[in-house]
């Protein structure tokens, strides 16, 4: 018989041959990327991949990041900055240059609320009384959110 296996393992091992082909530091990098370059810099870039000189290997590699064309001059000029901020990040200096490639950035996912995602369910009084007889008024109100946001979905499609 079979051990089971953790599904955060499967994508670990999945995610770490992925990310192997675009630089050692690279997975960490990706991953805490909001916490590291902050939320401005996070907004306006995408990191692609870290290469390395072939010559000399324990040197820092080059990361090179997408950014928004009109952020990339700024952000020419904060580089050094930044750099400092990575290596700080991974404590040691894995970063030597970045290479900055201009292109269009997708607009990120914000903090968005529930409301903001799907449209309120138009009889919303009939999940009012389903609930109005519940003593725990946080109740009522979490089971009427779940309400609108699953009849709203079905009615949708």
């Amino acid at each position: 018989m079979k051990k089971i296996k953790k599904i955060g393992h499967l994508i670990d091992f999945a995610s770490n041959r992925l990310f192997e082909k675009r630089g050692k530091p690279f997975k960490e990098i990706a991953i805490k990327w909001r916490i590291i370059a902050g939320e401005t810099i996070w907004d306006k870039t995408i990191p692609h991949k870290i290469t390395y000189n072939h010559y000399n290997y324990h040197s820092g590699g080059n990361l090179i990041l997408k950014t928004d064309p009109s952020f990339a001059l700024e952000l020419q000029h904060i580089q050094d900055k930044l750099i400092e901020k990575i290596n700080g990040f991974l404590g040691y200096n894995a970063i030597e240059n970045i290479t900055l490639l201009q292109s269009p950035i997708p607009n990120k996912f914000q903090n968005k609320s529930i409301e903001k995602l799907h449209k309120p369910y138009k009889n919303a009084s009939s999940l009012n009384n389903k609930t109005k007889n519940l003593k725990s008024r946080d109740l009522s109100s979490a089971l009427i959110k779940l309400g609108e946001t699953a009849l709203s979905r079905k009615i949708d499609k």
